[in-house]
């Protein structure tokens, strides 16, 4: 099922409106007096109230009285960063801020202690303007990275894939706990439409694209790092309007400034969404309500705490095809997900408590397939940190306990799928207990950094005893060349999803070879990179176990990101991935094995007019095995399909999508504004080929497309 129809649910309803009371102006400038073009200017803690400096230097930011104690901050590739308290600034007259260019090498860089300890060797680091400037985003953190030339998505959704992986073998990280599913709409197979996060809280993430640092575990491809914000971005009331959404947040800092509390609400409905998209026809209803809280409190030089709630309730009715039998397929489920982390420490050295939760219970009915499912999730990890001008030191242990409980009526026969067919009563329940530990150091030498690290666990019951290690070692040639070099072998344990209701234990071998390029004017990277992923869960046949399943990938990708004019970004991105799977005698090209998969994002942005975000991707159509003929089984509604003789033979057509974002702001009165918001998806209407359909003799073929146009829109105001 094509849930992307939702992806704009909640469409830049993380934007904050603020009220201006007062306008400050000034010019940034360089060390010579020249003015810098595009620097970035905002409010350290409310970083949505942000200006990009025109030709000359200038700019205007707009503040209010609920601000007063917050800190101008401004930015410029290759220039140092510079901050100005605003209850040092004269708002009668315009201010000058002087940037100096940035000299420094890395056996100068001064260690932060709230900047991940494996920063340096990350792909891209993401912040909250990344995400709402980034075409393809659509106010979402991680569709965000989609942008990317490492992420290799091919559904339509935000669930991570990475460098031609499955989802299932990248983890995402909030406030150092691991997420599981961190999707909303749920598919029966893990695939989600939209993130569980609001960008509004998020300070800034990391994406690792291969080689994830073994602070972390449960990781054989990639590892998306999220930090949380510790302060709110603005007090009072905000409300969104949209088409298929209502939404409303409260926030409220502290008044010593030492943290905040947050909670919101939203509700998503489908009527008016499908009256003005007559193409989604394969959407009878969906709806959703979910509720989330945010709490951060600094108790002292030492001490803090950092709350993360999100529950909610879901469901969809579409119209599916599987196999010769169309009908509706219904879905619901109930989820409310915490994280805590504890930290207690100076720069210099610190220890951090991480707790988090997760329990859900979700139904899925379509023919003769009935499954009720309910998980228990909870991970528990105490880490300790040492850091130093030359070296960081970092190790801990986890423990993460799941129970996963399936009652489930499945089909007889895998392609008799009709309410009719012969059914098979299904019942299973896996427990584990995970507890692993680490050792991860980095070190500094001149232009040189270092990394290494260690991850065991300690097996309980039938658990194997696994070993993973990895090493990087990145050069800054100067402020704006570097060359990364990335080694290391991964192990994770597989989620259940509907092909594999097991825990099994995953191995990969990872190396890359990545090449950055920063400047003023432009970004670029290049990469080079091998994985030998290994499972037991087959490619041809979900309902066996082979003895050994390989996928050999190997890879290369680009970006360009170009400042054009004053006030356009050219974003770039192209990869090729050769992908392999050997099983047992068999020997074939994975679906997703493409010779390009190209990215073009365009954003235009003016204060005083309007933001306009253009973006195309395009690709080979992904590969499958289609069927050729079938056979009659007496007593049996449904003919055995008879697939053609080579595996992954065929093709779907090309996919081309070309989508549009747009926003503006409109001032009211002195303390209110106005945000209006549109997107087009799949302009040109084209009809991208998602799954193969058949007649009931498989005489004939049809396809089920990705998502056609839609439009969504809404409003968002600050009261």
């Amino acid at each position: 099922m094509k849930t992307i129809i939702n992806i704009c649910l909640l469409l830049l309803v993380n934007l904050q409106i603020f009220c201006q009371v007062t306008e400050i102006k000034g010019t940034v400038l360089d060390d010579q007096g020249n003015g810098l073009f595009a620097a970035t200017v905002f409010l350290k803690n409310h970083k949505i109230i942000y200006s990009i400096t025109g030709e000359e230097g200038g700019f205007v930011l707009s503040v209010n009285e609920s601000q007063s104690s917050d800190t101008i901050e401004v930015r410029y590739v290759g220039y140092d960063t510079q901050t100005l308290a605003l209850s040092s600034i004269n708002f009668d007259s315009p201010i000058e801020i002087t940037l100096g260019q940035n000299n420094n090498t890395m056996s100068e860089i001064v260690i932060s202690a709230k900047a991940p300890v494996a920063e340096d060797f990350s792909v891209k680091k993401l912040d909250q303007m990344d995400i709402y400037f980034n075409p393809i985003a659509k106010g979402d953190p991680l569709n965000a990275i989609q942008i990317l030339p490492a992420s290799t998505n091919t559904d339509e959704s935000a669930s991570p894939s990475l460098r031609g992986s499955a989802p299932n073998r990248s983890i995402v990280v909030v406030e150092g706990v691991p997420v599981r599913n961190p999707v909303r709409y749920n598919q029966l197979d893990g695939v989600g439409s939209f993130s569980i996060f609001n960008t509004d809280q998020l300070k800034n993430q990391w994406v690792y694209a291969s080689n994830p640092p073994l602070i972390y575990g449960n990781s054989s491809a990639g590892l998306i790092e999220i930090n949380l914000i510790e302060s709110a971005q603005n007090n009072g009331l905000d409300l969104s309007i949209g088409l298929a959404q209502l939404g409303a947040k409260w926030s409220q800092n502290f008044k010593d400034n030492t943290g905040y509390i947050s909670v919101y609400g939203n509700k998503g409905i489908s009527v008016l969404y499908k009256a003005l998209n007559p193409s989604i026809t394969n959407l009878n209803d969906f709806g959703t309500t979910d509720l989330g809280f945010r709490f951060f409190k600094r108790f002292n030089e030492k001490l803090s705490l950092s709350l993360f709630n999100f529950g909610s309730l879901e469901n969809y009715d579409v119209s599916l095809n599987l196999f010769t039998h169309k009908g509706d397929a219904t879905a619901n489920q109930k989820r409310n997900f915490t994280v805590m982390k504890l930290k207690y420490g100076t720069n210099v050295q610190n220890i951090t408590l991480n707790f988090g939760s997760d329990f859900s219970n979700s139904h899925f009915s379509y023919g003769n397939i009935d499954t009720e499912s309910n998980r228990k999730e909870s991970y528990t990890a105490l880490n300790y940190r040492y850091n130093h001008s030359n070296f960081v030191i970092q190790t801990g242990i986890n423990h993460i306990y799941s129970n996963d409980d399936f009652v489930e009526q499945i089909p007889q026969y895998y392609f008799a799928v009709s309410p009719n067919s012969p059914s098979l009563q299904s019942d299973t329940t896996l427990v584990q207990h995970d507890i692993q530990t680490y050792l991860y150091a980095k070190f500094y030498f001149y232009n040189f950094v270092f990394s290494g690290g260690l991850r065991t666990n300690v097996p309980s019951g039938s658990q194997e005893f696994f070993f993973s290690y990895q090493s990087s070692t990145r050069y800054n040639f100067d402020n704006h060349h570097s060359l990364l070099l990335s080694s290391g072998v991964y192990h994770n344990y597989n989620y259940p999803t509907h092909r594999a209701r097991s825990l099994d234990l995953l191995k990969s071998n990872h190396l890359s070879l990545e090449y950055q390029y920063n400047s003023a004017e432009l970004d670029g990277t290049f990469a080079i990179f091998s994985k030998k992923e290994e499972c037991a869960e087959s490619m041809i046949n979900p309902f066996i176990s082979p003895d050994a399943v390989v996928r050999n990938i190997k890879g290369a990708e680009f970006s360009v990101s170009k400042k054009i004019g004053k006030r356009m970004i050219l974003d770039l991105a192209n990869t090729v991935l050769d992908i392999d799977i050997e099983e047992d005698e068999f020997e074939y090209e994975a679906a997703n094995d493409m010779n390009y998969f190209l990215k073009i994002g365009l954003t235009f942005y003016h204060n005083d007019l309007f933001s306009f975000g253009l973006s195309y991707v395009s690709r080979p159509g992904l590969k499958y095995t289609s069927i050729s003929d079938s056979r009659n089984i007496d007593g049996l509604d449904a003919r055995v399909p008879i697939f053609e003789e080579g595996i992954n033979g065929s093709i779907y057509n090309h996919y081309h999508n070309v989508s549009m974002t747009f926003n503006k702001l409109i001032k009211l009165k002195k303390d209110k504004n106005l945000i209006l918001y549109l997107v087009i998806n799949n302009i040109l209407n084209r009809s991208n080929q998602q799954n193969a359909v058949y007649s009931t003799s498989y005489e004939t073929k049809t396809f089920d497309d990705y998502s056609k146009r839609f439009i969504y829109f809404g409003t968002l105001i600050n009261l």
